[in-house]
């Protein structure tokens, strides 16, 4: 029968694991790793989100008299895109772009709508807001 064994001779005899020093040089490497991870979900989920505005201004010019009904639905998912594309802009320090996306925020804010989606103008301006979001695709991010 084996012997039993006190509790203090438990604590007395007790160390703690062996760890292996840190490694700076692999610590830094994992650390940028997750920085350049991050910096791809964003720019995907940036470039998903500019893709929505587009295709929501474009759906909004092709079927314009169905819009009607989807008129307040239309402006909230327009004016968040603009103003995440306007804070993404400003963000990476391209401040031209950020005002032009905070004037669409404007235009299309469904609290006090600058204009009306009723007339014929107001199509060719739905599909002309296309362009900006078009070319937030194409500019250069200067933040890395």
């Amino acid at each position: 029968m084996p012997a039993l064994v006190e509790p203090k001779e438990l604590l007395n005899n007790w160390a703690p694991p062996s760890s292996a020093a840190l490694d700076e040089v692999a610590w830094d490497r994992w650390v940028a790793k997750g920085r350049s991870q991050d910096q791809r979900d964003r720019a995907a989920r940036i470039k998903s989100l500019t893709w929505v505005g587009i295709a929501a201004l474009c759906g909004a010019a092709a079927l314009w008299f169905q819009l009607a009904p989807f008129e307040l639905g239309f402006r909230f998912l327009v004016t968040g895109c603009a103003i995440v594309l306007m804070y993404q802009a400003l963000r990476s320090r391209n401040y031209a772009v950020g005002v032009l996306f905070g004037g669409i925020a404007i235009l299309y804010n469904p609290v006090i709508p600058a204009f009306a989606l009723s007339a014929d103008w107001s199509r060719v301006a739905v599909a002309a807001t296309v362009l900006p979001f078009m070319m937030s695709l194409v500019w250069p991010d200067k933040q890395n």
